[in-house]
Parts: C-alpha cells; structure tokens; sequence
C-alpha cells in the first residue's frame, strides 16, 4: 500500500506496540542524507514564520494537496480546504508558534520526523494562554521539495478549557485489511487490556521514543514501561480498542501508519490518532521506534 493510499484514508490511534521480547536494540537508519533532513527542518523553520505572520493560506502550502491534519484538538482535516478553514480559526487567537524538530529518518522519496512545541495564544478581549506539546509528521519529496503529509500533535498536559467542538469527518475511515501492523497493535491492545504495562513495552526498541496523549516526551524502553504501568494503574481497568487505518513499508524493515483508538476506563472514556514508524527485528517481529498520540475525553 503506497503512502498516497494511506492518505486518501484518514489517520491514526493510541500509541500501541506488539508482542514477544525485543531482540536486538533498533535504531533508525545510520545514514541520513544530510540534505534532506535539513530541507525538513527548514520546512519546518519555514512553517512558524509564515504561522506567526498569520499568513493560513500560505502555511497550508506546506502540506501535500492530500495532506492530513491531525491536531492536538481531536479534529481530523482531510485535504486543503479542512485545513485552510482550521488554521484561519486559530489564527484569530493571535498564536505565536515555536517548533523544534529533534530527529528525521528519511528513506527515500518519504520521511517522518518528530519533535515539540509551544504556542502563545493572546485573543483580544481575553487573556493570553500559553499550550506545549509534540508532533510526529511523515513527508513527500516531490519535484525536489517536501510536503507534509501527515502532520499529529499532542498537548502534554491537561489540555486548554473550552475546546471548540473538532473537526471531523462524517464517517471514520475504513480499517486496513491485512495491515502490516495487524499483528503489532493487536498484541499491544491484548496486554494493556490485561494490565501488563511490561510486555507492552518489551516491543519498542531499547531507544524507542514516545510521546502519549497529556504526557512528556518518553525516551527509552524503561521511561516508557514506568510510564505505562503508571498509566494503567491511574486509568482503572482501562480497555484499549484500536483501529489499524494504514500501515507503509518506507524503507527496509521499517513501517509507517498509525490508526484511531478508544479507551474506556473507570477514570473516564477517550478517544484520540496515533503515528508510529516501526523497525522490523531479526525475528521479523516489529518494534515501535518513534510513536505519538493524542487524544481527549469523550465524557467529562
């Protein structure tokens, strides 16, 4: 399934990881050409110089034709006219944006990168509110520049009050039939279910970074599993249900995709997007490598 097939859909789900031990720590690739990676750090330089001139029309450029929105909000914008309508609204908050990109895989003609931000919102007539976050984006090179894709990002704490209703599509996208992340959700849904935080995390890599809904920047497999036990405990008998949407072989043994989730818990019920890039081991089993969700409460 081609990267432009995963667009056409929608994406993505509360980070999830797949069964059996980790065999061999994983890394993204060695090699990164340097000049691809600087042009998606530009890009994003670029990015927050045109947002926090309040220039929508022009930010939404940065996107591919296809490109997808993924918000911290919930809302999900397919296409340039969802986003264009999306950035217009947020830039009647007079946002001022800051954006650090801390590493990018790139495998050709496509790339994921992940990274952070913050944004000062001062409405007129209202006091200022300052939100923080992380992103994961996956990009197109075409005709030498890149695109955004995919582009999801996350609130790390408890989000802003008074959230407007999000944008979303009327029906959800379809489940990816055969997906090859199947196997990878499904053992991860399986044991949070079960409460087993451990074995969660025993499939992302030793140096795997994660990046959960309401929560800091996770680095490494032991910060994660802390993280996971944690979060079960508080959530109360959480039920994960996930949503396998796309999933992209984008280089030897890696994939790209991500889905949508529900989870019910005794704590409260919420509902959120995921991106994940997976390494695939020497048993032929996947590990998340990089992964980032969001999502928000559904009945509070």
């Amino acid at each position: 399934m081609k990267l432009r097939t995963f667009l056409a859909l929608f994406a993505v789900v509360a980070i999830a990881a797949c069964g059996g031990a980790a065999e061999e720590p994983a890394a993204v690739p060695e090699e990164v050409p340097m000049d691809d990676a600087a042009a998606i750090a530009a890009l994003a330089d670029e990015y927050v110089v045109h947002y926090n001139l309040h220039h929508p029309s022009m930010v939404n450029d940065y996107y591919t034709g296809e490109g997808i929105g993924l918000p911290a909000d919930g809302s999900v914008l397919m296409g340039a006219e969802a986003r264009l309508a999306h950035l217009e609204a947020a830039m009647e908050g007079n946002p001022t944006l800051a954006v650090e990109t801390a590493d990018v895989a790139v495998f050709g003609d496509t790339a994921v990168a992940h990274g952070s931000y913050s944004v000062e919102i001062a409405p007129e007539g209202a006091d200022a509110m300052s939100v923080t976050g992380n992103w994961m984006a996956s990009y197109e090179k075409a005709d030498g520049d890149w695109k955004i894709a995919v582009l999801l990002s996350n609130y790390d704490g408890d989000p802003p009050e008074d959230l407007p209703d999000p944008t979303t599509p009327a029906e959800p996208p379809p489940e990816q039939e055969d997906s090859p992340l199947a196997e990878l959700l499904g053992y991860y849904a399986t044991h949070f279910n079960m409460g087993h935080g451990g074995m969660v995390a025993s499939r992302y890599t030793e140096d795997a970074m994660a990046a959960f809904a309401g929560g800091p920047k996770l680095e490494g497999r032991a910060a994660i599993e802390e993280d996971l036990n944690a979060r079960i405990e508080e959530l109360g008998n959480p039920q994960l249900t996930i949503h396998v949407v796309a999933g992209d072989e984008v280089g030897d043994d890696f994939v790209f995709g991500g889905g949508r989730y529900e989870m019910a818990a005794e704590a409260g019920d919420s509902q959120g997007a995921f991106l994940i890039l997976a390494k695939r081991g020497d048993d032929g089993n996947l590990q998340i490598q990089w992964a980032v969700s969001n999502g928000l409460p559904v009945n509070q």
